[in-house]
């Protein structure tokens, strides 16, 4: 699939604004943020540092399933 040798890094930020969490590039299925995280980002890239085009950022939107931290006892962030 065109995700192949993707991965991705999750920078979560407080209410505040300020970064407290900062996963590091990451090829795993999910990724937990702690309740503390307010908002965050998230970044894509294929590990051999090919160009991600906008069609490829497309089927990453499609492989992501996000759970609000209401749902479960903290945010978790399936990927691919």
């Amino acid at each position: 699939s065109k995700a192949t040798g993707s991965r991705y890094s999750v920078l979560g930020f407080d209410a505040n604004g300020k970064m407290i969490v900062d996963s590091g590039w990451q090829t795993g299925k999910t990724y937990t943020l702690g309740k503390d995280v307010a908002s965050y980002r998230l970044l894509f890239s294929y590990s051999d540092n090919r160009n991600l085009s906008s069609a490829d950022t497309l089927v990453f939107e499609k492989c992501l399933s996000i759970i609000p931290a209401s749902a479960r006892d903290d945010w978790e962030l399936p990927i691919m």
